[in-house]
This record gives C-alpha cells, sequence and structure tokens, in this order.
C-alpha cells in the first residue's frame, strides 16, 4: 500500500524469524525490488532459488534486467513455464518496445486487443507502466472500478504502484481520486500515508 519503509521492516523481522522461508525470502526479495534496491533484491531472490523457489519466479531478474537494459536476460527470465502462448509470444516485442519507444505504439495495440479471459487488462498495469502508457493505466483503473464490482482487487498486483516505474502515476494529479475508489485513501489515514505522499488539499493525497 506504498508504506515501504515499514514493509522492509516487516519483511526482515520476518525472514529473521524463519531463515528457511523460500516464500518469506522471495517476499523480502519484492519489497527490495519496490524500493528501487536492485542489488539488495538479486541477493534476497537467489537466496529464495537456493530454498527452493521455482524458477519459473523470476519477477525480480526480469524485472532488474529491464531497468539495466540487459534486454536478452529479460527476454529469458520473463518467460515462464505454464504461461499462456499468446503471452508468451509477445515478450520479445514487448522488451523491444521498451528499449526502442519507436515499437511502443504497436505493442500496446497488441496488450488491448487481448482477450481477457486469456489476460485482463489490469494485468498489464506494470508493463503499460514500463512501456510510459500512463493516461493508459488511468483508462484502465477508471474501468474496472467503473463496472461496481472488485475484480480489481483480485486482478491487480498494487505493488507495482509503488516501483520506481510507477512513479510517473502516482505523482499524476488523478492518482489521488482512483486511489479513494479503491479504498486506499480510508486505510491511509488509519494506518499512515505512503512514503513520499501526504493528504491533499485539492486531491485526496498528493505524492512528491
Amino acid at each position: 500500500m506504498g508504506r515501504l519503509d515499514a514493509a522492509l521492516v516487516q519483511a526482515k523481522r520476518a525472514q529473521e524469524l524463519d531463515p528457511s522461508s523460500p516464500i518469506i525470502a522471495a517476499n523480502l526479495a519484492s519489497v527490495y525490488l519496490i524500493k528501487g534496491d536492485d542489488d539488495a533484491a538479486l541477493r534476497a531472490g537467489k537466496m529464495a532459488a537456493e530454498l527452493g523457489l521455482s524458477q519459473k519466479n523470476g519477477g525480480v531478474e526480469a524485472l532488474v534486467a529491464l531497468r539495466r537494459r540487459q534486454w536478452d536476460e529479460a527476454k529469458r527470465w520473463l518467460v515462464e513455464d505454464g504461461m499462456p502462448k499468446e503471452i508468451r509470444e509477445i515478450i520479445p516485442r514487448f522488451v523491444d518496445a521498451v528499449a526502442d519507444p519507436a515499437l511502443r505504439p504497436g505493442v500496446v495495440a497488441a496488450l488491448r486487443a487481448f482477450d481477457p479471459k486469456i489476460a485482463p487488462q489490469l494485468q498489464f498495469v506494470e508493463p503499460y507502466l514500463q512501456l510510459g502508457q500512463v493516461d493508459l493505466v488511468f483508462t484502465v483503473l477508471q474501468d474496472s472500478l467503473g463496472h461496481g464490482e472488485r475484480d480489481w482487487a483480485r486482478q491487480l498486483d498494487t505493488k507495482h504502484l509503488w516501483a520506481p516505474e510507477g512513479r510517473a502515476l502516482r505523482t499524476d494529479p488523478r492518482f489521488g481520486a482512483v486511489a479513494e475508489r479503491m479504498g486506499m485513501v480510508d486505510y491511509w489515514k488509519q494506518y499512515g500515508y505512503p512514503d513520499g505522499c501526504r493528504s491533499g488539499t485539492d486531491a485526496p493525497i498528493v505524492c512528491s
């Protein structure tokens, strides 16, 4: 929920209490990744693998490779066992589009055309952010909230909103209204605002 410093304290404590758990080690890696500490994320991810976590869970390595512009490595890590063929086939184009903005419109169009039974649009929030499609992410979020259902809570991994790739989204003036509709603002009022964010005067939340 954006309270990353508090999340890191909890993740470290959990790992101290149960150092043999691959899932807890993977969670620690995820928190480091969202905070932008890629080296620490890779170390924790390696520990999770050594403890027995399946190598198909290569999200840490894949995102670090994208951040470091290691395109071939990113393609290798992004392809997971059991991934639908339609998604697997577009991964090379996606990575190429992250590398070359001129290729992004075609990849975005392909992702938008996906059958929601294969992959709902909410599952593409992270790649859309990596492709710089902030307006499209707001459209996807608002469409999902407008259905009057809570599918977004099941389909959206909200941690991506707080990663370095999500900075343009959460600093956008529209973010507060979306977060309020999701119920996040009520949570923050009770437990504290996200790192780098505060209650706003003209918006429910303002993030720097």
